[in-house]
């Protein structure tokens, strides 16, 4: 009871120090410093396990933006009642997530996955490991949380010990294939998608070659050790459990099923070039009579009309203003008398029509849409072709992890049983699962607000500007100086740290949006929390994973944390590449 009145004393304590820090225009180093202290406050908080993250991202949001000077009314409006619903977006793809997790579980899809992948194996211990683990990070392509890693471990395990391998590298091996999984997982990718505004096709453009890289990383991993280690003592015993329900061999298909859509969309502008089109602007000033004509190499002038688009097949286009047909024949003249004009009166110009302006080249690329305008600029008329690219359609997250509901409980369908009731309950069972997830993604919407705010990151954006990468750097400098810092800070994603997404990272991923590309910080969180995924004991998985093998977490850290923080780093260089030099 102490303990809550004095983070409420606390927190009021902190609202009052702002605002008499606003109200003296203190120096901005004194409240980024009390800014500071209350962060590492809250980091040791959470590493002594005083405070979980459910409660220390809320409190860690409302105690920045009182320590900026926010109005305590901003603070519920903009802090807590918006950052709640920040993430909106990555909240519904969590639970519909987990919903399909439950149906993969309780259909029987994920035991029959590892069952026949045993039986494909037989008595080669390392061949086994390799095909459990790409099981493993299929299954979890779609599956999340605790109850999800202990009913997929609970078969793996026993059969990985089964054939003589040390429980340090079979607990080390599940820890991998789960975290090779979860860079494939939708709904880790909706939450980049939402807190950093990212499309689809810019968190592919890294995800898909960083997978490849972990791939690699787990392979030398399963490799390496397995020399490293040998062969345990004694050979642990599998206890046969009640065999699954027939599932069909497509069934199995269900945790890829909602990543397939998702890929076809996002990657059919690779692979398809859609014509880019050219229009003419509705309210173009044409003169009287005259025409807009397009002309490429080879090819026909077409006219191009308001309101009708034109498929652009070539890539050089020439577009000019045509005037209209000069009379066939002048007017009659008629009689007319001209009368002298009376000293000192002005006699207005006589102005010209305007001359049409000059044709203009322009080139057009696939997915892309150029607009034609016609004007006055300056007193002439001008002639104009501007060039947008084209969104590709990205395939909504939700609606692909709700087609694989749908899939597996089609796939799945027995004569004699409800699959409504099956998937009702897949349903009620999925969403308890993942409360304390969605309670955690409410506190990251909230530090995201808090530290976008202009108070918030008036104070934090200086000092982070003369660390991360920006200023004058350009190119490989840039790219360099950021896979140093990374490189060299990786381990804070351990323990609940700065660079934990999960954690005190959402607070950093905010005060950064406004310094780095998102891409880029996109790429710095995925890479480290590689090595959160697997290494970091206060991971409740690895905790559990660590008990069952009957070995220490802290040995799972050391044994994995050299081929992640490898991994980081190369994911690091990978992102520079990317977002900084080939942009």
């Amino acid at each position: 009871m102490l303990l809550r009145i004095g983070f409420v004393a606390g927190l009021v304590a902190l609202y009052a120090a702002g605002a008499a820090l606003a109200a003296h225009h203190a120096p901005i180093w004194v409240v980024a410093a009390l800014m500071g202290v209350v962060f590492i406050s809250l980091v040791a908080a959470m590493y002594l396990r005083v405070l979980p993250a459910l409660l220390a991202l809320p409190v860690l949001a409302v105690a920045l933006a009182s320590i900026a000077g926010m109005h305590w009314q901003g603070i519920l409006t903009d802090v807590v009642e918006s950052g709640g619903t920040r993430l909106s977006g990555a909240i519904f793809a969590t639970l519909l997530g987990a919903v399909l997790a439950q149906l993969v579980e309780k259909t029987g899809i994920a035991q029959t996955a590892i069952k026949k992948t045993a039986e494909l194996g037989g008595d080669r211990p390392l061949l086994l490991a390799i095909l459990l683990t790409i099981v493993i990070a299929l299954l979890f392509t779609t599956l999340s949380g605790l109850g999800a890693v202990i009913m997929v471990a609970t078969i793996v395990l026993p059969i990985l010990l089964s054939l003589g391998l040390r429980p340090l590298y079979v607990g080390c091996v599940f820890l991998l294939g789960l975290s090779l999984g979860g860079a494939f997982n939708l709904t880790n990718w909706k939450l980049y998608q939402d807190t950093l505004h990212l499309s689809q096709g810019q968190i592919m453009r890294f995800a898909l070659p960083f997978a490849v890289l972990m791939l690699v990383t787990t392979l030398v991993f399963l490799v390496v050790e397995r020399k490293r280690l040998g062969q345990a003592r004694y050979k642990a015993t599998v206890i046969e459990t009640e065999a699954p329900a027939f599932v069909p061999w497509y069934a199995l298909l269900t945790p890829i099923v909602p990543l397939l859509p998702v890929l076809y969309f996002a990657l059919l502008p690779h692979v398809y070039h859609q014509p880019a089109e050219i229009t003419l602007h509705p309210q173009a000033q044409l003169p009287a009579g005259a025409h807009v004509m397009l002309t490429a190499p080879g090819a026909a002038a077409v006219e191009l009309t308001a309101g009708h688009a034109i498929t652009a097949a070539g890539t050089s286009w020439t577009v000019e203003i045509i005037p209209g047909p000069a009379p066939l024949a002048p007017p009659p003249a008629t009689p007319t008398t001209t009368l002298p004009s009376p000293p000192g009166a002005i006699v207005p110009p006589v102005t010209a029509p305007p001359a049409p302006p000059a044709p203009v080249a322009f080139t057009v690329k696939p997915w892309t849409t150029t607009e034609i305008t016609v004007g006055p600029v300056n007193g002439a008329l001008a002639l104009q072709a501007n060039t947008t690219p084209v969104d590709p359609f990205e395939f909504p997250i939700p609606a692909a992890l709700l087609l694989g509901i749908l899939y597996g409980a089609v796939a799945c369908w027995r004569r004699g049983q409800s699959t409504v009731q099956m998937v009702t309950k897949a349903a009620f069972d999925g969403v308890a699962a993942v409360g304390p997830a969605v309670v955690l993604m409410l506190g990251i919407g909230m530090v995201l607000k808090a530290t976008m705010s202009d108070q918030v990151s008036g104070v934090i954006t200086p000092l982070l500007a003369r660390v991360v990468p920006g200023g004058t750097e350009t190119g490989m400098g840039l790219a360099t100086h950021y896979v140093v810092l990374f490189a060299l800070i990786a381990p804070l994603a351990l323990y609940r740290g700065p660079l934990n997404m999960w954690g005190m990272g959402a607070g950093l991923v905010g005060a950064l949006a406004r310094l780095m590309p998102a891409g880029a910080i996109m790429g710095a969180f995925m890479s480290v929390g590689m090595i959160q995924g697997v290494c970091d004991p206060t991971n409740t998985f690895n905790v559990w994973v660590a008990n069952y093998t009957n070995t220490d977490v802290q040995d799972i850290l050391k044994r994995t944390l050299p081929y992640m923080w490898v991994l980081a780093v190369f994911g690091l260089i990978l992102s520079a590449l990317i977002f900084y030099v080939w942009k």
